[in-house]
């Protein structure tokens, strides 16, 4: 059954009038004593199991098992990034010692490396903005929903600088 809530009255206030409705018109069903809850709208998808009439599970599950999942392989893969930089480094070593024997300072080898990790990481960062635009319309297909990348938004590209 659906529900929509006048203005000015809150999910609180129904909830505990409505709590104890089918107990108070079939006072026969005294030993099963059921209960009537609201749940609302927007929750439908996710949480969708339910325990002394609260919302306690559902499709949220998989939603933190896939989170859980994403970081995992994040950190996987910045253990990766520093164990393949580890091995470069000894072909680097020679590099840093031509350098320094030609008379670079310190300041200008680590102003050199950390303008190579920053070109590396914005030309990843530009494909994966190309191959996600390039995905979007498909995504939006199998879903049946209609995602956007907000480009125009500073707090996007704020959120993006500092993931970089």
């Amino acid at each position: 059954m659906f529900v929509e809530l006048q203005s000015g009255s809150t999910y609180e206030h129904i909830a505990s009038k409505i709590k104890n409705i089918v107990f108070q018109n079939n006072p026969q069903a005294r030993f099963a004593k059921p209960e009537v809850i609201l749940h609302p709208l927007g929750k439908w998808h996710l949480y969708t199991d339910f325990k002394n009439g609260k919302a306690v599970g559902g499709f949220i599950d998989y939603i933190y098992m896939f989170s859980i999942i994403g970081i995992m392989v994040l950190i996987i893969a910045c253990i990766n990034f520093v164990n393949l930089s580890t091995a470069r480094s000894e072909k680097r070593a020679r590099e840093v010692g031509v350098r320094k024997a030609i008379g670079s300072g310190r300041k200008d080898l680590i102003i050199q490396f950390l303008s190579e990790s920053l070109l590396i990481t914005f030309i990843a960062f530009s494909f994966s903005i190309v191959f996600v635009q390039l995905s979007l319309p498909y995504f939006n297909n199998l879903i049946g929903g209609s995602l956007s990348i907000p480009y125009n938004n500073p707090v996007f590209w704020v959120i993006m600088i500092l993931y970089v």
